[in-house]
């Protein structure tokens, strides 16, 4: 399902693949998907009925795609977002981030947390806020920590 979802080019990112099983042969999921603010919104909803028509046919997975768009166009923001990437990226791990947004002086996103990562989100937090402080002293740090819901079996 991510190969799938990483196969469209045109997608900024996503974020929230949850399964959901209802009996042995129903399953729905839902996924954000992130993409350019300043795409036409037939545009959007066509690749997002793409993607939810692709699970279809391959995992008989009935999909609904949530549309994020992503300000791609604000140098500041774009600057902050190089910088919380380039932070995360340095810890040698597979955290990644969604839904970044600047609000008054605050720097908000969410990260998702690998499955290894045994630190509680108090420990991850006081971290990485000591780190992105360094090169984003003017913001405030705000961070939310998803843990992965995909299905073990």
């Amino acid at each position: 399902m991510q190969e799938v979802l990483d196969s469209y080019q045109s997608l900024v990112g996503y974020h929230d693949l949850i399964l959901h099983k209802y009996g042995p042969n129903k399953m729905f999921a839902t996924v954000d998907v992130e993409v350019d603010a300043r795409w036409d919104l037939i545009e959007a909803h066509r690749v997002i009925d793409s993607i939810e028509k692709e699970f279809d046919e391959r995992f008989g997975i009935k999909l609904v795609g949530h549309l994020d768009p992503e300000g791609l166009d604000d140098d500041e923001q774009n600057e902050v977002y190089a910088n919380v990437k380039r932070t995360l990226k340095s810890y040698k791990e597979d955290f990644h981030f969604h839904d970044l947004r600047l609000e008054d002086e605050k720097v908000i996103f969410d990260i998702t947390v690998p499955d290894n990562i045994q630190m509680s989100d108090e420990e991850l937090y006081q971290i990485i806020v000591k780190d992105l402080s360094k090169v984003l002293q003017d913001y405030e740090i705000r961070i939310h920590f998803d843990r992965n819901y995909f299905l073990k079996e």
